[in-house]
């Protein structure tokens, strides 16, 4: 019998998937960093992992599937990984974790910004809504 794998060991190699939506709009944030990391628990060489998805409508569990069993599954000691996903109803932005957020923000600013040049648009100057 090998070692049992540690949960921070679970989750280093669960912070290396990156979300594929996230993927596709071009910021790269890891299912962990997007707030979808649940729960892990393990049970001798059992790893049992629950993830939230972003919407009901989400087309991905089968790449999380094969991820997390590619890279769970590999680890010392690991014989099974069984994975559960949610309906896609309780995530929220504000599970993700600053470091993302910060990250998400830069690019859509970066994206504007050579929207409006490319458009040869010049940003309007933020309003306040202060009165005087």
């Amino acid at each position: 019998m090998g070692t049992d794998p540690s949960p921070l060991t679970v989750r280093e190699q669960l912070d290396q998937i990156v979300d594929p939506c996230s993927e596709a709009r071009g910021t790269d944030i890891s299912i962990v960093e997007m707030g979808l990391l649940k729960s892990i628990e393990i049970d001798g060489e059992t790893v049992h992992i629950e993830l939230r998805i972003t919407s009901p409508s989400c087309m991905m569990v089968g790449y999380f599937i094969e991820q997390i069993e590619d890279r769970v599954g590999n680890l010392p000691g690991v014989e099974r990984v069984s994975l559960e996903t949610d309906a896609g109803l309780s995530w929220r932005e504000e599970m993700m974790s600053e470091k993302a957020k910060e990250r998400r923000r830069q690019h859509q600013q970066a994206l504007s910004e050579r929207y409006h040049q490319e458009q040869g648009i010049t940003p309007a100057e933020p309003v306040s809504l202060a009165e005087d």
